[in-house]
């Protein structure tokens, strides 16, 4: 059994344009992608960490900056294409899908997840009831090809887990529920995102590069005003 992590990831954005290549903190060593990847690397189930990006000459830059892990490169807008091609081109047996704007994954707590969804013998596992940024999507190789080759609906082939999540009597759907700072958001999505997390980490600096939720929930709860900072920002639903 192989089990890979696909980043998915693209230097455009609207709000924020370069972001995965903005350092976490400012000034720091890290990049938000290379938290990424350092902390989806930690997790003991997984083989196989992948960053799959699209081929359009803005994700140049992702090629040369990424030359040490694997790099796949495919479709701009068929994400679910560019995800299936990367985890045919790795022999993945399962597939989780993690999005170069949240860099506070808790490899913890991928682990428990992962053992949660490989025991329960789903098709598909998301989480509830961590923070936004830090919830977690995952499935096997055959919901993957069966998405790839039924898929017609636009957004199910730009989002690439719709076509699964709206199949319930085809595939086996779990959920993993926490319930560890819920209303916390903890993705990079618009600059007041990015000044919330670059207080986060200069704070937490000393507890080293994988920090948890564990030592979120202990800042928070000494110093809940840390959450107001991003607060009034939205996301978009899919």
């Amino acid at each position: 059994m192989k089990i890979g992590a696909i980043i998915q990831a693209r230097m455009a954005s609207s709000r924020l344009p370069g972001k995965i290549l903005m350092k976490l903190p400012m000034g720091g060593e890290h990049s938000i992608l290379d938290h990424i990847l350092l902390r989806a690397q930690q997790v003991p189930l997984v083989n196989e960490v992948i960053l799959a990006t699209s081929t359009l000459a803005d994700n140049d830059v992702l090629a040369d900056t990424f030359q040490q892990v694997p790099v796949f490169r495919g479709s701009e807008n068929d994400v679910l294409e560019r995800f299936y091609e990367a985890a045919q081109a790795y022999e993945l047996d399962h597939v989780i899908r993690l999005t170069a704007d949240n860099p506070l994954i808790d490899p913890t707590l991928l682990q428990q997840t992962l053992e949660f969804h490989i025991e329960s013998g789903a098709d598909y596992t998301n989480t509830t009831g961590l923070p936004l940024g830090m919830n977690f999507e995952m499935f096997r190789m055959q919901a993957l090809t069966a998405s790839h080759e039924q898929a017609q609906d636009p957004a199910e082939r730009e989002h690439v887990t719709v076509f699964m999540k709206r199949r319930p009597e085809q595939f086996k759907l779990q959920t993993k529920e926490y319930n560890l700072l819920p209303d916390a958001r903890m993705t990079v999505d618009y600059p007041s995102d990015f000044a919330a997390l670059h207080l986060i980490f200069s704070q937490l600096a000393g507890k080293g590069d994988s920090f948890g939720i564990e030592a979120l929930q202990q800042l928070v709860s000494e110093h809940p005003w840390v959450l107001e900072i991003n607060r009034q920002n939205q996301q978009v639903k899919v």
